[in-house]
């Protein structure tokens, strides 16, 4: 599961929609796969980070909405998604205030999640909810996956609730790593809304990843989803049972 997690996000982050020519990568285990992104990720900056940070010395004496207007008319995403680990919090985020949300999602594509922790948990939440929603319209679905493990329980719990499609759920969930961080999403998610989200996962054949969340919750947890169980169709009920209670 891991091996395929890394596979996905390796094949986005490359731009690339058919994959034939890179299935020789899915030979590779899930630690090398990683390692191959993030190489291919650091590549730019480490040809640029110098420059890097001195543009950013130099943004802090523009005044924000100007800093706003050069990024989208100039220098672009990538190059504002490389510099902004170089910016103060405060600063970015008053700078993404003056940002087209069109534009800020592109950025997004570009930012590598670890150097972007701080700022991610520091946007108001308003403007994460307009990006999420572009990123979700467009299908990018593997961008909102890769911060997820790196943004605050709470923020994630709220941005799933706010995301009306249970099958883009799915979707985002298959770009998580790290499956033990939907658990507490899924606690937090309406009767509702988890009975949706299973059966948009067996629709999507995404059931794996659901199965793999469930074997990371306690028995405690476990009980309270097959509790709503009853209520999905005798034979998705079935099925998950055995995973659940094996």
């Amino acid at each position: 599961m891991k091996n395929q997690t890394q596979y996905n996000k390796l094949i986005a982050s490359l731009k690339i929609e058919g994959d034939d020519d890179l299935s020789f990568l899915k030979k590779l285990n899930a630690n090398e796969l990683e390692l191959l992104r993030e190489t291919i990720e650091n590549l730019f900056e480490q040809e640029l980070g110098q420059q890097l940070e001195m543009l950013s010395k130099v943004v802090k004496f523009i005044p924000n909405f100007l800093t706003a207007k050069i990024a989208e008319s100039a220098i672009g995403p990538m190059v504002t998604a490389r510099i902004t680990p170089y910016i103060e919090v405060k600063d970015a985020i008053s700078i993404m205030k003056s940002l087209s949300i069109p534009f800020m999602s592109h950025t997004a594509e570009f930012l590598i999640p670890a150097k972007a922790k701080n700022l991610i948990n520091s946007l108001p939440m308003d403007l994460m909810k307009k990006v999420v929603a572009h990123l979700v319209k467009h299908h990018h679905f593997s961008v909102i996956g890769g911060f997820v493990e790196i943004t605050d329980d709470n923020r994630v719990i709220e941005i799933a609730n706010y995301i009306e499609s249970e099958a883009d759920l799915c979707r985002i969930t298959s770009y998580v790593e790290n499956k033990e961080k939907i658990v507490p999403v899924i606690l937090h998610l309406s009767e509702r809304k988890v009975l949706k989200l299973i059966e948009a996962s067996f629709d999507l054949h995404l059931q794996n990843d659901l199965f793999d969340i469930f074997s990371k919750m306690n028995a405690t947890q476990q009980k309270k989803i097959v509790a709503v169980l009853g209520k999905l169709p005798t034979k998705l009920m079935n099925d998950i049972e055995k995973h659940l209670l094996k």
